[in-house]
């Protein structure tokens, strides 16, 4: 899991280094925080190979799931959840 403190500004950067398109689909926890920088449509962020993105945000105290979009993915393992204290 991926562990966050409620109500202090962090800087996300994902990157992927993979040979294909992955997302970080976590409409809930995106909708909550207030994000400074940075663009997430829809609460999720689309990444193809090689791309990198930077969030800063301020998130909300909570659980969130957080899973990769294309099917199939999730179910190898690209899930988690990310805890706000």
């Amino acid at each position: 899991p991926i562990h966050l403190s409620g109500g202090v500004p962090v800087r996300l950067t994902i990157s992927n280094q993979s040979g294909q398109t992955h997302e970080f689909h976590a409409p809930e926890f995106f909708y909550w925080a207030k994000i400074q920088r940075g663009r997430v449509p829809g609460g999720v962020l689309r990444l193809t190979s090689g791309q990198r993105s930077v969030i800063t945000l301020t998130p909300r105290r909570g659980s969130y799931k957080l899973k990769c979009g294309p099917f199939g993915h999730a179910f190898l393992g690209m899930s988690t959840m990310i805890i706000v204290h």
